[in-house]
């Protein structure tokens, strides 16, 4: 298929003949060609740096070595000079009394040359004339002294002042009883390691020569000669060797050498190791290739940019039109639904004594759309999520704003209101669309409702921000008194909210200080009424300011918070304690649904069971519908081990939620426990008779105990007992008590303690 629109990159070239591809070659090709002569010019630029860099940081290196070399051949010289210089046999043999020229040049002169390379050694007497010289490995004349002694005259002197106990010039390589000087000196026109010590005894016992009047030991290293060498080849000075500055040729390097007294001595020459040059001729050839290949690929990318001007155009408006909806339902989202409420905002700030025009922000959230997701799939979901959206266009006015939040949450704009009633006529028409079931994928249908939180500006604020937050406040406020509703912020609200985060951060500190918390019991009746089964663990709060609090006035903070899982482990804990002492009582403990999201549940409630040695047959684990329904593989592999363990496992509220037949019989449980809310009502609703009797039944099919709870009359007994409900718990038998009820009087039975506890209920 031919595209006429993808034209050779040659007809480009001649920008100037028609305006269009001038404008490119201008907008385009030319910041194009800059950018990439910039690039290529900066690297080239880098990569000489960089080597030239590199080749001052080597020359530094061998420099630094070089001194360090040389400076450390002057404290060798002077330990090597110390080996013969302190000996009793020194002294004796260079004194005058029993002085040996032979034994000085054996032990002293030519053993220097062999063991340590001295070119020169001189031994000096008390009147620094010469008594012995030895040069290059033999004995000559000691008037050959002559030849250094302008060079080191200076550093005899020096010697001859220091002190009996002075502290060496250098003394980095001696143990400090070789008294000595040592110096870079240029000695018969060659650069030399001079060095002069005293010759003195090394024990204690030996009689030393008068201060000031010790022969001296002498020796000079030339270097020049086998020190020049060691330069080159174990050092890696190419071409080291010593001369004046003119001696140095093109690309070599000079080290002036000077003495202790600044004396220049010599250069030390050599050619420096230069690895950025080295490394820059091995980059050029690589950097022509690569700089070559840059400039073709900018060729091709100018013209695969012209073929892509059209697409990209089109791209940017579809990105634009994506960064402000909904990509599902197509909708305002967030970011557009902020813009918006600033914008409006804004200009209402802007006439503060003038009339201000009202909107109002609703937010709203699907209510039992998680369970519609789960049942039926997200794709189910997600079709109910798009028809929700085209409802609610349909009973808004023109110019309100419609937004998804995510997931099932959305938000409307309502603007030109007059009063609450307009927003009240809005929000009605809203529960009246979603009261019809919504037609879904496959043929089914489903139901939900939907919450609604109003804010209105500017009586709740001229901040966005602060808007959406009072919004949302209301949106809780909706939920909480019982979903498919609206309700419109009021101040009090917010003091609702700052109270539940004072309460949630009491509860923090009860948990961390362990008062407050406490745990109450209720028993677990037989079918009759009459015998004691069981106990259920109800957790209480203590609160210093508010007294007693059910668990319905703080357990919903704690979910919210992420303290559910700590206040589980916590009466589970003080449950198995209460278990020790009571051995023969089963007891039921609840777990909110946050334990299984940690992925430790299984480890964490066997410790606590094993640490306290409770059989785990004896507890009930109570959860709720919701763990279920949400198909989590680790939940239900935590209540599988459980169950495996020996824990009892009982599903709580059973017939509030959506009490799905397939997950009980996918996931077994051992109880089912119809909720009190079915219970308080058998006396006057047949519903609520036909749903309990419908329960049972079902658990009796099963095999499941069935426990009915919130039992508060004699005829709500009765009528369960007829049913068959294996066990009763309520205010008919007794309220929750405290520990002390149970172990108070030092009972140790379950009976005893069933007796004691709960002296109202009459034992069978």
């Amino acid at each position: 298929m031919k595209h006429t629109h993808w034209r050779p990159m040659m007809k480009y070239l001649p920008a100037y003949r028609r305006a269009g591809e001038w404008r490119f070659s201008v907008k385009v090709v030319a910041p194009i060609m800059a950018a990439t002569l910039l690039v290529l010019g900066l690297t080239a630029y880098g990569i000489s740096w960089a080597a030239k860099k590199s080749d001052e940081a080597s020359i530094g290196r061998q420099v630094r070595m070089a001194e360090l070399v040389i400076g450390s051949s002057i404290d060798t010289l002077a330990r090597e000079l110390e080996v013969v210089a302190v000996w009793n046999e020194a002294v004796a043999y260079t004194g005058q009394d029993q002085f040996s020229s032979k034994w000085i040049d054996e032990n002293l002169g030519t053993w220097l040359f062999k063991m340590f390379g001295h070119d020169r050694v001189f031994v000096l007497n008390a009147s620094d004339e010469p008594v012995y010289a030895m040069a290059d490995g033999a004995q000559v004349d000691a008037t050959r002294y002559a030849e250094v002694r302008d060079s080191i005259a200076d550093m005899v002197a020096d010697l001859r002042a220091l002190g009996p106990k002075a502290v060496p010039h250098r003394a980095t390589k001696t143990t400090g009883r070789g008294i000595h000087v040592a110096d870079l000196r240029r000695v018969a026109g060659r650069p030399a390691v001079v060095g002069v010590m005293r010759i003195v005894p090394h024990a204690g016992d030996f009689p030393p020569a008068l201060p000031g009047r010790e022969a001296l030991l002498l020796g000079v290293r030339f270097l020049d000669g086998s020190f020049q060498e060691e330069l080159r080849t174990e050092h890696l000075l190419d071409g080291a060797r010593f001369g004046g500055a003119s001696d140095a040729g093109p690309g070599e390097r000079l080290l002036p050498l000077h003495g202790r007294r600044g004396v220049l001595a010599d250069y030390l020459i050599w050619r420096p190791e230069a690895p950025g040059a080295q490394i820059l001729g091995h980059l050029i050839p690589l950097y022509l290739l690569e700089s070559a290949c840059f400039i073709l690929i900018m060729l091709v990318l100018l013209r695969v940019l012209w073929r892509s001007a059209g697409e990209l155009r089109a791209s940017e408006a579809q990105a634009q039109h994506l960064a402000y909806h909904d990509m599902l339902t197509g909708h305002p989202n967030r970011a557009q639904l902020m813009d918006m409420l600033d914008q409006s905002l804004a200009g209402a700030a802007r006439a503060p004594d003038g009339p201000q025009e009202r909107f109002a922000l609703l937010l709203l959230d699907l209510d039992r759309f998680k369970q519609v997701n789960d049942a039926l799939g997200h794709q189910a979901g997600d079709g109910l999520i798009r028809q929700f959206a085209d409802r609610l266009s349909t009973v808004v006015r023109r110019g309100d704003l419609v937004a998804r939040l995510g997931g099932d949450e959305f938000a409307i704009v309502q603007h030109g209101i007059t009063g609450q009633s307009d927003t009240e006529a809005l929000c009605r028409r809203i529960l009246d669309s979603v009261c019809r079931p919504f037609s879904l994928a496959g043929g089914m249908q489903a139901s939900v409702g939907v919450s609604i939180g109003i804010a209105t500006a500017p009586e709740a604020g001229l901040d966005s921000i602060g808007l959406m937050r009072k919004a949302d406040i209301a949106l809780y406020r909706a939920k909480a008194q019982g979903r498919n509703r609206f309700c419109f912020f009021a101040d009090d609200m917010d003091d609702e909210v700052r109270n539940r985060n004072r309460l949630e951060v009491d509860l923090r500190r009860a948990l961390e200080t362990g008062e407050g918390l406490v745990v109450h019991y209720q028993p677990q009746m037989s079918c009759d009424g009459r015998c004691v089964t069981g106990l259920e663990a109800l957790v209480r709060w203590q609160h210093p300011m508010l007294g007693l609090l059910p668990p319905s006035q703080f357990l919903s903070v704690a979910d919210e918070c992420g303290l559910s899982v700590r206040i589980d482990d916590w009466v589970l804990e003080h449950t198995c304690q209460v278990m020790e002492r009571l051995p023969e009582v089963p007891v039921a403990v609840n777990l909110s649904p946050a334990q299984f999201y940690t992925g430790d549940l299984f480890e964490r409630v066997t410790d606590i069971v094993r640490r306290h040695g409770v059989d785990p047959a004896r507890i009930e684990l109570e959860i709720t519908e919701r763990v279920l329904l949400e198909d989590n593989a680790s939940s239900h592999g935590a209540l599988r081990r459980l169950r495996e363990a020996g824990f009892r496992i009982a599903l709580d509220d059973f017939g509030t939620g959506y009490s799905s037949l397939s997950y009980l019989r996918r996931f077994r449980v051992d109880k089912i426990k119809i909720d009190q809310s079915f219970v308080r009502h058998l006396d006057h609703s047949q519903e609520a008779s036909c749903i309990v009797r419908a329960i049972v039944s079902l658990g009796q099919a099963m095999g499941l105990d069935v426990t009915a709870e919130g039992v508060e009359t004699e005829d709500q007994l009765r009528y369960l007992a007829l049913l068959g409900c294996d066990q009763m718990q309520g205010y008919l038998f007794s309220p929750p008590v405290p520990e002390p009820g149970l172990t108070a009087l030092g009972l140790t039975t379950m009976r005893q303690a069933m007796e004691a506890a709960f002296p109202a209920v009459e034992s069978g």
